[in-house]
């Protein structure tokens, strides 16, 4: 996959969770009653990975909740409960040191708030392209300036009550958006952040054959994964 091979070259908290979220999808479907000699550790190694996804990337929390599910499901509350265990135990280091800094409670991050609000807004096409800068300081402050909030976690409270309302006052809005960020999810195109991915092209010849415009090989994978499910 092109672009995974690009951005795993530059230190970015995703690359190394590709790595980690495939090796806990790896773990995690390998059958308890496996003969292998690690399959003893089988769940406190998926607890450790769970927990350092959610480090790395703290919107994984919501996946990590549906696994926990499954694996409750799959194989009891007590398996479900050791997983969910060990993940806590690899966040809470960081809670603890969140809650000396922070008068409110903040598990991993408070930007969670900030980042749900540039992706759910009546000015969406706007507020994703905002680069740091003026623009950025003045999307920022407006927690402090507009809703009197004092501290980093009420500033991320701001912005959550910002996309309930949005979803609240404007549904059609809200979930046309949803399904546009779904399709653009699947698209075999390479939507940017902060940059136009398909620029590694020019710098790389392995870029070149791998990020096609046209999607390769992600157009020829989607549809594999979808028969093998």
């Amino acid at each position: 996959y092109g672009p995974l091979i690009a951005y795993d070259t530059e230190l970015l908290p995703a690359s190394l969770a590709a790595l980690l979220s495939t090796l806990l999808l790896m773990v995690l479907t390998t059958p308890s009653t496996s003969s292998s000699r690690w399959i003893r550790w089988r769940l406190p190694f998926a607890g450790l990975l769970l927990g350092a996804l959610g480090l790395l990337l703290p919107a994984f929390a919501f996946a990590g909740a549906l696994l926990l599910i499954w694996l409750w499901r799959l194989e009891g509350l007590g398996r479900a409960l050791v997983v969910a265990t060990l993940a806590v135990v690899v966040i809470a280091p960081v809670t603890i040191r969140n809650w000396q800094h922070e008068p409110d409670l903040v598990a991993i991050s408070y930007n969670g708030g900030v980042n749900l609000w540039i992706g759910n807004n009546p000015d969406y096409p706007r507020t994703v392209a905002i680069r740091p800068g003026i623009e950025w300081g003045h999307l920022v402050e407006q927690p402090r300036c507009e809703g009197g909030a004092r501290t980093c976690a009420q500033e991320s409270a701001w912005f959550s009550k910002q996309v309930r309302r949005f979803a609240r006052e404007h549904p059609i809005d809200f979930v046309t958006q949803l399904a546009r960020k779904l399709a653009a999810s699947v698209s075999i195109y390479e939507i940017g952040r902060n940059r136009d991915d398909y620029d590694a092209r020019e710098e790389s010849q392995l870029m070149r054959l791998l990020l096609q415009r046209w999607g390769w090989p992600y157009a020829l994978a989607l549809p594999a994964a979808v028969l093998a499910v």
